[in-house]
């Protein structure tokens, strides 16, 4: 991967803008043995399933995307585009300016998940050569900021490439998920339950399989339910819940206390057009002059030749502003009412 060397302004401007990203992870279900199993026969069906899997996924994605816009009686938000193809992991990414684009794109992945699960189990009981697919999917779900905690890395050609603690959060998140549970971050649960205290979320303590997470102390295990067959809608119904129900508000205090005890994200997820529910984090425009000054210094102007002495005063100019946001000024200290 060859990363460029030179930006347009207007390129770096784009990059140092603040934002939310969502990323989506769905992945094919015991592929690898499915494909060495494959292999020794012989043959490639493998990759007919593979190829099925990445066309027809994000169409299926897209029209429930739709749906729950349609049931929310909101706009349609922005499509998620594909960003990377991981073997059998697809994983999506969008922006989002508001709150209930996130609860759209986890109840639409949540459906589309029971859609194809449930298409597998029919093809199991009666095969059909026009549909291909022997493996069930699962996924997760995560947030992460972009210029503050995270980068995004402009690939030659038109490409971004995005890389930071958020994101090797997220991949790692991916590890509990299951066709059964959509996971999600703690910090997209924090901010579902901010926009609908009611959502049902389930919760299982905190587990130490996500290596190099809080300190190894344990990441919390929160997924929603994804049933794929009316047999498992109603099993959930006759068992009833494995666990007492945890009112949302309790929830999204645990959330939170895990973001400030453990910095795993370092604070809530920020919406602007919502500030009075998801708030800047602290020295949000200082960390953003110093994001823009970096990128400038990394990424020159395209096509751009400036005079030796403005280069330097340029320089120097950046550097001093760099020197602010680094160490801004304390506030005075209001004296304290008797």
């Amino acid at each position: 991967m060859r990363l460029r060397g030179q930006l347009s302004s207007a390129e770096r401007e784009k990059l140092g803008r603040y934002g939310l990203r969502l990323f989506a992870s769905v992945d094919l279900e015991d592929s690898t043995a499915f494909k060495q199993n494959q292999a020794n026969r012989g043959g490639r069906v493998w990759l007919g399933v593979l190829l099925d899997f990445v066309e027809k996924f994000d169409q299926m994605f897209w029209a429930h995307i739709g749906k729950a816009a349609r049931n929310a009686k909101r706009a349609m938000p922005p499509r998620p585009q594909p960003w990377k193809i991981l073997g059998d992991e697809l994983v999506f990414a969008v922006e989002i300016t508001r709150s209930h684009e996130a609860a759209i794109y986890v109840d639409a992945l949540a459906a589309a998940l029971a859609e194809w699960n449930a298409g597998v189990l029919a093809n199991l009981k009666t095969p059909s050569p026009a549909t291909n697919r022997p493996l069930r999917v699962k996924g997760a779900v995560w947030l992460a900021d972009f210029p503050i905690t995270n980068a995004v890395l402009p690939v030659a050609g038109t490409h971004y490439d995005f890389v930071g603690p958020a994101m090797d959060a997220g991949f790692r998140l991916a590890k509990l998920a299951s066709p059964r549970r959509l996971a999600l971050s703690v910090d997209l649960v924090w901010l579902l339950l901010t926009q609908a205290p009611d959502r049902k979320i389930e919760f299982a303590g905190r587990t130490r399989e996500l290596k190099g997470l809080a300190a190894d102390s344990g990441y919390p295990q929160l997924w929603i339910e994804v049933p794929a067959s009316a047999y498992y809608a109603h099993e959930q119904q006759v068992l009833g819940p494995r666990r007492p129900p945890i009112p949302g508000a309790e929830l999204r205090t645990l959330c939170k206390l895990f973001i400030d005890d453990f910095g795993v994200p370092p604070y809530p997820p920020h919406l602007p057009a919502e500030s009075a529910d998801y708030p800047p984090p602290p020295q949000l425009a200082d960390a953003l002059i110093a994001a823009q000054e970096e990128l400038t210094l990394r990424y020159p102007d395209t096509g751009t030749k400036t005079h030796p002495a403005k280069r330097a005063k340029d320089a120097a100019s950046r550097a001093d502003l760099a020197a602010q946001a680094a160490n801004p000024p304390t506030p005075a200290r209001r004296p304290r009412q008797a």
